[in-house]
């Protein structure tokens, strides 16, 4: 029976080694496993830490460009009070002055045809020392002293 219980010993031996051989081998097949997760995991957090940190930068950009968007608001609305404002008491001094005649209005004046006036006026004005086209057309052509009148 010794003889039995040693075979059977043995056998239980070789089967525990083979599955220690098995175990082994599966233990650092998941370490090299866990260690590259481990690498990848590491990897992830440092770029959602880079994105965090991009974020906050944007938010702040955001906030600030809200804060001079208001900012630029306030000083339009300030700007247009004082045009407002402005507009108003020139309305009042030229109602005030002698230049104002009640009886004129100006609404349905058409400013472009005004301004296109007033250049063809110009144009067409004589200046200091020019010459103007029909002076020149009827100037005398012999200006011998005998002609002259």
């Amino acid at each position: 029976m010794v003889l039995g219980e040693s075979l059977y010993i043995s056998g239980k031996y070789l089967d525990y080694d083979k599955k220690l051989v098995e175990a082994q081998s599966r233990i650092a097949s998941l370490s090299a496993e866990n260690e590259s997760l481990t690498i990848h995991i590491s990897a992830l957090a440092n770029e959602a830490k880079k994105d965090n940190d991009i974020l906050k930068t944007l938010g702040k950009n955001i906030d600030i460009k809200k804060a001079f968007s208001k900012l630029k608001d306030k000083q339009i609305d300030e700007a247009l009070k004082k045009v407002e404002k402005a507009g108003l008491k020139a309305i009042e001094k030229f109602k005030a002055s002698d230049e104002h005649h009640p009886e004129m209005d100006f609404s349905k004046l058409d400013m472009e045809e005004v301004e296109n006036e007033i250049l063809v006026d110009h144009l067409t004005e004589p200046r200091e020392n020019e010459v103007v086209p029909d002076a020149v057309e009827n100037a005398p052509t012999d200006l011998s002293p005998s002609s002259l009148p």
